[in-house]
């Protein structure tokens, strides 16, 4: 990992990978420092895996994602913001990046719910509860950097598949 197209996917992972080596173990939610992260605040998001209901919940997004929804995500569940199919997609990648733990990395087409399909990069890791010590949050940075191709348009935009590559993590750690 670490050849990203976007200079703040980078950023993201150099922040991310440093800090699980320096620290031995995955970082916790509270961990996440935002200096290194500038490049890519507005491309932020972070959600929280609620045991109760097997669901997801924004806690943030950054301004550009929230622009692209039209609306702020705070609060939000993936079964309110997605089409059930993207949900299940979505929500399947988001419990194998908590349960194995792993990263999750996707390029090509993202945002496959509108009529136009964003292509860019994605890269989503875990981070661990305070409390609990098990991962329980999903951070991630969602880009669309010069380099990629620009947006186009789609018939049926419900057709874009998962993409998602899976990396564990156990590697990285001592």
């Amino acid at each position: 990992m670490g050849q990203f197209v976007s200079q703040g996917v980078q950023d993201f992972w150099r922040w991310w990978s440093h800090s699980v080596t320096s620290k031995g173990r995955l970082p916790r939610h509270d961990e996440v420092e935002m200096p290194p992260l500038r490049r890519v605040l507005t491309k932020l998001w972070l959600v929280e895996w609620l045991e109760e209901s097997d669901s997801f919940r924004y806690r943030l997004a950054g301004e550009t994602i929230n622009a692209r929804f039209g609306f702020n995500l705070k609060g939000v569940t993936a079964a309110e913001l997605f089409t059930p199919k993207t949900c299940a997609a979505v929500e399947s990648a988001w419990r194998q990046v908590l349960a194995q733990p792993a990263v999750a990395y996707q390029a090509g087409e993202i945002y496959p719910d509108g009529q136009t399909i964003l292509l860019g990069e994605r890269l989503a890791v875990p981070l661990l509860d305070v409390a609990t010590l098990r991962p329980r949050f999903v951070l991630g940075v969602t880009d669309h950097p010069p380099g990629f191709p620009e947006d186009r348009q789609t018939v049926n935009p419900q057709e874009a598949g998962d993409s998602h590559l899976f990396f564990p993590i156990d590697a990285m750690l001592p």
